[in-house]
């Protein structure tokens, strides 16, 4: 949340361009989560 706050605050300086990233669920932690969905189509 402290992210979204400090780039709403960088982004009112119009010479600022701002890019926020946000990080999710890492889908590669889970090595067969993927080849399951495939074997039973």
């Amino acid at each position: 949340m402290a992210g979204c706050v400090l780039a709403s605050r960088l982004s009112e300086d119009p010479d600022r361009s701002v890019c926020l990233v946000e990080a999710g669920p890492d889908y590669d932690a889970r090595p067969n989560a993927g080849r399951r969905q495939h074997e039973a189509v």
